[in-house]
């Protein structure tokens, strides 16, 4: 799932770890591995050992490759398009978060056929365009029961192509 909040544009290590606790950890649990890229703040010291002692791998991309985590890299993309068009003005791009957030969370991914939301709860989001038109058979399609999200996932990592090749970056 994706998580949005607006931050100062220098943010300490120590601030990251609040926005993580507040963030990801008190919805997910906590994670097995992170990829991050080569930050200062995910570098550092206490980073390096809190990880350690979590038993959490921290996953680096390289400063070359980027893509390396490109999911993280996508849903970025997809933001900056939501923001573009949502947005009138600069001072008012962080008031769209909580609904990029959830339209973000609730669109559908081409690997699983499923969306984040889905997959986290095991149920579609109501949302009011659907509570408006609510069809006989809409609960029987809004949960998912036990087992029901390992296979799709599982489904659709067997039958996925080949990533493409990335283009060469252009060098400087």
């Amino acid at each position: 799932m994706v998580h949005l909040a607006p931050v100062a544009a220098e943010v300490t290590a120590d601030e990251s770890a609040e926005l993580f606790l507040d963030l990801v950890f008190r919805h997910h649990d906590l994670p097995e591995s992170i990829v991050s890229d080569r930050d200062p703040r995910f570098t550092s010291a206490f980073w390096t050992r809190l990880f350690a002692l979590l038993d959490t791998r921290l996953l680096m991309s390289t400063a070359a490759h980027p893509e390396t985590d490109g999911q993280t890299e996508r849903v970025n993309r997809v933001l900056e398009d939501v923001l573009r068009s949502s947005a009138t003005s600069f001072a008012s791009w962080s008031s769209f978060l909580p609904m990029a957030e959830f339209a973000l969370n609730n669109s559908t991914h081409a690997s699983t056929g499923l969306t984040p939301f889905f997959v986290n709860n095991a149920r579609h989001p109501r949302v009011p365009a659907l509570v408006a038109v609510r069809s006989s058979n809409a609960a029987a399609v809004s949960t998912l029961g036990g087992g029901g999200v390992a296979p799709t996932s599982k489904s659709a990592q067997d039958s996925s192509e080949p990533p493409l090749p990335q283009r060469p970056s252009p060098t400087l």
